[in-house]
Protein backbone atom coordinates (compact mmCIF):
# COMPACT_ATOMS: atom_id res chain seq x y z
CA UNK A 1 0.00 0.00 0.00
CA UNK A 2 1.41 3.68 -0.55
CA UNK A 3 1.68 6.14 1.35
CA UNK A 4 -1.50 7.58 3.36
CA UNK A 5 -2.76 11.49 2.74
CA UNK A 6 -3.96 13.63 5.00
CA UNK A 7 -6.46 16.10 3.48
CA UNK A 8 -7.74 19.83 4.40
CA UNK A 9 -10.64 21.02 3.04
CA UNK A 10 -11.38 24.69 3.12
CA UNK A 11 -14.76 26.43 2.95
CA UNK A 12 -16.85 28.65 4.42
CA UNK A 13 -19.97 26.78 5.55
CA UNK A 14 -21.35 23.39 4.49
CA UNK A 15 -24.54 23.75 3.88
CA UNK A 16 -26.55 26.07 1.42
CA UNK A 17 -25.49 25.93 -2.21
CA UNK A 18 -24.13 23.03 -4.70
CA UNK A 19 -20.30 23.45 -3.66
CA UNK A 20 -21.06 23.66 -0.27
CA UNK A 21 -22.55 19.87 -0.81
CA UNK A 22 -20.55 18.53 -3.03
CA UNK A 23 -17.30 19.43 -0.77
CA UNK A 24 -19.59 17.29 2.22
CA UNK A 25 -20.57 14.60 0.15
CA UNK A 26 -16.37 14.54 -1.02
CA UNK A 27 -14.94 14.10 2.47
CA UNK A 28 -17.71 11.57 3.20
CA UNK A 29 -16.38 9.93 0.18
CA UNK A 30 -13.16 10.06 0.79
CA UNK A 31 -13.18 9.07 4.41
CA UNK A 32 -14.03 5.50 3.10
CA UNK A 33 -10.77 5.50 1.03
CA UNK A 34 -7.97 3.43 2.56
CA UNK A 35 -5.18 6.13 1.01
CA UNK A 36 -6.71 8.97 3.92
CA UNK A 37 -5.27 8.82 6.71
CA UNK A 38 -7.44 11.22 7.86
CA UNK A 39 -9.45 14.49 6.90
CA UNK A 40 -9.98 17.46 8.30
CA UNK A 41 -12.75 20.34 7.24
CA UNK A 42 -12.44 23.94 8.25
CA UNK A 43 -15.04 26.33 8.28
CA UNK A 44 -14.94 29.61 8.54
CA UNK A 45 -18.73 30.16 9.82
CA UNK A 46 -20.68 27.93 12.60
CA UNK A 47 -21.85 24.75 11.07
CA UNK A 48 -25.93 23.02 11.66
CA UNK A 49 -26.07 20.72 14.33
CA UNK A 50 -27.15 17.79 11.82
CA UNK A 51 -23.74 18.79 9.88
CA UNK A 52 -21.71 18.31 13.09
CA UNK A 53 -23.21 14.96 14.21
CA UNK A 54 -22.99 13.30 10.30
CA UNK A 55 -19.04 14.39 10.37
CA UNK A 56 -18.70 12.89 14.42
CA UNK A 57 -19.92 9.82 13.39
CA UNK A 58 -17.17 9.26 10.35
CA UNK A 59 -14.48 8.19 11.15
CA UNK A 60 -11.16 9.58 9.86
CA UNK A 61 -12.95 13.06 9.61
CA UNK A 62 -12.81 16.07 11.76
CA UNK A 63 -14.52 19.42 11.86
CA UNK A 64 -12.72 22.66 13.06
CA UNK A 65 -15.01 25.72 13.36
CA UNK A 66 -13.32 29.01 12.97
CA UNK A 67 -15.45 31.95 12.74
CA UNK A 68 -15.27 34.79 12.07
CA UNK A 69 -16.53 37.87 13.81
CA UNK A 70 -17.77 40.29 11.43
CA UNK A 71 -17.39 39.82 7.65
CA UNK A 72 -13.77 41.42 7.34
CA UNK A 73 -12.57 40.04 9.87
CA UNK A 74 -9.13 39.54 9.64
CA UNK A 75 -8.14 38.19 13.11
CA UNK A 76 -8.88 34.09 12.61
CA UNK A 77 -6.60 34.04 9.91
CA UNK A 78 -3.76 32.99 12.81
CA UNK A 79 -6.45 30.73 13.92
CA UNK A 80 -6.78 28.95 10.22
CA UNK A 81 -2.88 29.13 9.93
CA UNK A 82 -2.29 27.56 13.36
CA UNK A 83 -4.73 24.89 12.58
CA UNK A 84 -3.37 23.49 9.08
CA UNK A 85 0.29 24.12 10.48
CA UNK A 86 -0.36 21.69 13.24
CA UNK A 87 -2.87 19.39 11.32
CA UNK A 88 0.27 19.60 8.39
CA UNK A 89 -2.11 18.04 5.53
CA UNK A 90 -0.40 16.56 2.35
CA UNK A 91 -3.54 18.52 0.05
CA UNK A 92 -5.58 21.61 1.08
CA UNK A 93 -8.28 22.03 -1.12
CA UNK A 94 -10.04 25.75 -0.92
CA UNK A 95 -13.52 24.70 -2.65
CA UNK A 96 -14.86 28.28 -3.35
CA UNK A 97 -12.70 31.41 -4.56
CA UNK A 98 -13.02 33.41 -1.46
CA UNK A 99 -11.65 30.15 0.50
CA UNK A 100 -8.51 30.24 -1.94
CA UNK A 101 -7.96 33.82 -0.70
CA UNK A 102 -8.17 33.27 2.94
CA UNK A 103 -5.83 30.25 2.35
CA UNK A 104 -3.39 32.52 1.02
CA UNK A 105 -4.03 35.35 3.18
CA UNK A 106 -3.56 32.26 6.10
CA UNK A 107 0.17 31.66 4.96
CA UNK A 108 -0.76 27.51 4.45
CA UNK A 109 2.11 25.64 5.35
CA UNK A 110 3.53 23.44 2.82
CA UNK A 111 3.38 19.62 4.30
Amino acid sequence: MGQELRLAFLITKLHGGGAETQALRTALSLARREEVEELMVVCREPQRESTRKLIAGTPRISLVEVPRRRRWDLSHLREIRRVLRDFRPAVLHAWLIQDLYWAAAAGAPPP
